[in-house]
């Protein structure tokens, strides 16, 4: 993860402010979503629309905007499995 993260920054994405956030599941769902690309998308759905939700909310209390409707944050999921007998 840590190669993928410096490629990503340092060839990838462009130079501004990062927010990382981490979302870990339970054994048998993380297993099931390392697989089933349907249903990652739909958690990744969920998920990120709550994440932009809160960056637009944080945007908006911090610099006093009266709207955040034209802010458009950005996601990038990334998918890290490894097996527990390691």
């Amino acid at each position: 993860m840590a190669e993928t993260s410096m490629l990503l920054v340092d060839h990838v994405l462009p130079t501004t402010p990062y927010r990382h956030v981490t979302f870990t599941f339970p054994g048998p769902l993380a297993v099931r979503l390392g697989y089933d690309r349907e249903l990652l998308a739909t958690i990744w759905r969920a998920l990120g629309a709550r994440v932009d939700q809160s960056l637009r909310h944080r945007v908006k209390r911090f610099h006093g905007r009266p709207s955040v409707a034209a802010l458009h944050p950005g996601s990038l999921a990334v998918v890290q499995r490894f097996r527990f007998d390691l």
